[in-house]
């Protein structure tokens, strides 16, 4: 206790000093509006106190949420769910709070009806931090994530999801479908490619260099029309989803709905996603949230650091972006992307230095895999000993230090495999 009173009693000096410089820098009214704020921080001791003393009993936790970020937001809170639901003997009471800008309210809405989400919390979990011993009252959002933000347990695939609309937000769903031109009953898939129009819109108080280290993983939407076209021939509507997004698509298609730069809305994103057959996009958060939340497959294209694949998920498929060495003037094969450790570059100066240039997938390579998505799915795809051969000499090269789980369950696009079989020894 007198560990916890000497840092208490710097904290408080230290904020106090903080406020009256304030008075020079800012007039009365910074300092007056700072000094509330701390006097409400002091008064709040007494609650973090009280957490402490409960310990025996019950732990308190106070969680926060990176809410700008969908992708965030889904995965570790569905996670935290999936975990807490099979923790049978778990005694916990999580208080949550959220960093803004919230990148989707619909979704930080849903999740409040389940999760104890209040402003409030920010005060306590600040507060919680001045206290030695404070990680212990934290939650660990990130369990059962790796670094890559893959889920190693397979907790999503052991459990079903945990949020769900209400009969309202069912009957405005429906009648947002049909007012962007879907019948009812219509299935659809929806498609995304990553480009850099989010960040730059959400962050604008960073330069654009500091967003540009992710710029290997853009790819160009116009590459997807001929696969969101032929799908409309299986029957299917192709809706493009994306929050802030460089351009419009290039289709007269009416079946491929530009929903991203017209329709857009927090609440019909989510919708979306709950009622699509599956979704097609280069790997990055919203792409990845449509399983999270609802667990609908992944046709993952344009994919890079190839090392973090989700190995162990049959509900996931994908095709590589090729990686040209620009002095050698060739593809690399996959075993020299693995042996390297490229396969796990995160960052464009790493693929620059060792002088590789993604190459991205063509219109009919992401066609190819499209086509096989949908006839699995349906159960009607032809598999061939020829096709199993190539998967296993692909997965053969996967580093075994990055395999969650005995059995390789994702696969490589099939067609994408045979035409570029060279890549494989």
């Amino acid at each position: 206790m007198v560990e916890y009173g000497l840092k208490i009693s710097r904290s408080v000096y230290s904020l106090l000093c903080h406020q009256v410089d304030q008075i020079t820098k800012g007039g009365f009214s910074v300092f007056f509006r700072k000094f509330c704020k701390t006097l409400t921080v002091l008064l709040i001791i007494p609650l973090v106190l009280l957490v402490r003393i409960l310990r025996p009993l019950i732990l308190i936790r106070f969680g926060m949420i990176d809410s700008d970020r969908i992708g965030a937001i889904s995965s570790k809170l569905e996670l935290y769910l999936c975990k807490k639901e099979m923790d049978k003997h778990n005694r916990t009471f999580d208080l949550f709070c959220y960093l803004r800008p919230v990148s989707n309210k619909q979704l930080m809405k849903m999740y409040s009806r389940i999760l104890n989400i209040t402003s409030f919390d920010e005060l306590l979990y600040k507060c919680n931090r001045m206290f030695i011993g404070y990680k212990v009252h934290e939650v660990p959002l990130i369990e059962g994530v790796d670094g890559m933000g893959r889920d190693i347990n397979n907790l999503l695939g052991s459990t079903k999801p945990h949020i769900c609309f209400t009969n309202e937000e069912d009957i405005k769903g429906s009648a947002a479908l049909r007012d962007i031109g879907l019948p009812d009953g219509a299935p659809f898939i929806l498609f995304h490619a990553r480009d850099s129009a989010y960040l730059d819109k959400v962050h604008t108080k960073r330069s654009r260099s500091q967003w540009a280290v992710h710029d290997y993983r853009d790819s160009n939407i116009q590459n997807y029309c001929a696969a969101a076209e032929a799908l409309t021939e299986r029957g299917y509507y192709a809706i493009r989803i994306g929050s802030v997004v460089k351009e419009a698509l290039d289709s007269t298609n009416p079946k491929v709905v530009d929903y991203a730069t017209r329709y857009r809305t927090d609440f019909l994103d989510i919708y979306l996603m709950s009622k699509c057959q599956f979704v097609l996009g280069s790997p990055c958060g919203i792409t990845h949230v449509a399983y999270d939340l609802f667990r609908k497959p992944i046709a993952w294209v344009n994919a890079t650091h190839l090392e973090f694949m989700w190995t162990w998920n049959p509900s996931v498929m994908y095709i590589p972006k090729k990686y040209w060495l620009r002095d050698e003037r060739r593809f690399m094969r996959f075993r020299e992307i693995f042996e390297t450790g490229v396969g796990r570059y995160s960052y464009t100066q790493e693929y620059e230095e060792y002088g590789i240039e993604l190459v991205e997938n063509t219109s009919e390579e992401i066609n190819d895999l499209v086509i096989e998505m949908d006839e699995r799915l349906k159960e009607s795809w032809q598999t061939t000993e020829e096709d199993e051969e190539l998967q296993k000499r692909f997965w053969g090269y996967f580093p075994k230090s990055n395999l969650h789980g005995d059995e390789i369950r994702a696969r490589i696009g099939s067609k994408f495999l045979r035409d570029n079989c060279e890549l494989l020894y």
